[in-house]
């Protein structure tokens, strides 16, 4: 696969993620990954466990708790 279509797909799948977020049907890390700049997304059942898992991408926020925290 070359370059620009893997840019593409990743893309999308990203772009797919955001919309779950923002939909409600997934949760998201409050912290991006220091390695890569990326967040982390989850079921809102698996959030504890990806908490625990993995403590320096913070708790895993619903798209609503983000936004009241920028308000």
């Amino acid at each position: 696969m070359n370059k620009k279509r893997q840019d593409n797909l990743y893309n999308a799948v990203e772009d797919a993620l955001i919309r779950l977020w923002k939909e409600g049907k997934v949760v998201r890390s409050s912290n991006p990954d220091t390695k890569s700049g990326e967040y982390y997304y989850t079921t809102a059942e698996k959030a504890k466990a990806a908490t625990e898992s993995n403590p320096a991408l913070g708790e895993y926020i619903t798209y609503k708790q983000f936004q009241s925290q920028i308000n």
